[in-house]
């Protein structure tokens, strides 16, 4: 008898302490409907996957005749909820990562107006995004071209007109230092025939600056195109 006692209290023990240690799900429930009319969407496919792992659904099923869907899921983790209608797949994650015993609720309001864009952006959004940046590319290196272009035409055009102008600008300052060489030459002459300056400082002065008068007109020479007589 005491036996039997002692193993009906461990089978009620054991049975307790696998309910406590059992965990409970959580769920995850809404309603697909039209966004306009709020008609709901029967049979449509939802998937459920874990927020960090798509490569397969935890869970699936379908909507009943009032768009209704539930599905349990394991608690303490986040979850990606898919509508599968086609080509469009709308998608809602629950806010928080689930709790033992909670109820997440997601509705999907579709709007068919919508379905275009949806779809374009999904199965031809890689494409978009590659004939955009094509022609951003192309336009940058247009510019680069066409500016580079200016700046060598600009370059070109301001050098010939340097290389025009040069001479004279420098044949008017060969003149002038000309001049101020002869000027001095004669202020010096004044002052030898005056006995301001003794003879060997005014051939002195005179000698340097024969020098530089020879100097001038080579230069002066130079730039005119004049060639040295044979």
């Amino acid at each position: 008898m005491k036996c039997r006692s002692i193993f009906l209290t461990l089978a009620i023990l054991f049975f307790m302490g696998t309910q406590a240690i059992a965990v409970e799900n959580a769920k995850i429930e809404g309603y697909v409907k039209d966004g306009k009319t709020g008609t709901p969407y029967k049979d449509v496919n939802i998937e459920v996957y874990q927020s960090d792992d798509h490569s397969a659904p935890v869970g699936s099923v379908k909507t009943d005749a009032k768009g209704y869907y539930s599905l349990p899921v394991q608690p303490g983790k986040y979850y990606d909820i898919y509508v599968r209608t086609g080509d469009v797949n709308p998608t809602q994650r629950t806010n928080s990562a689930t709790i033992e015993g909670g109820v997440y609720t997601l509705n999907f309001d579709l709007y068919a107006e919508s379905t275009y864009s949806n779809v374009v952006v999904e199965k031809y959004g890689f494409w978009i995004v590659v004939v955009v940046s094509f022609i951003v590319l192309a336009v940058i290196l247009f510019d680069m071209v066409f500016r580079r272009g200016k700046k060598e035409e600009y370059k070109s055009t301001h050098l010939e007109s340097a290389t025009v102008e040069q001479p004279a600008e420098s044949l008017d300052k060969l003149a002038k230092e000309k001049a101020e060489i002869e000027s001095m030459i004669e202020l010096s002459r004044s002052k030898y025939h005056k006995r301001e300056i003794d003879e060997e400082s005014f051939r002195e002065i005179v000698r340097d600056q024969q020098k530089k008068l020879i100097e001038i007109e080579a230069r002066t020479r130079s730039l005119k195109g004049d060639k040295k007589p044979e």
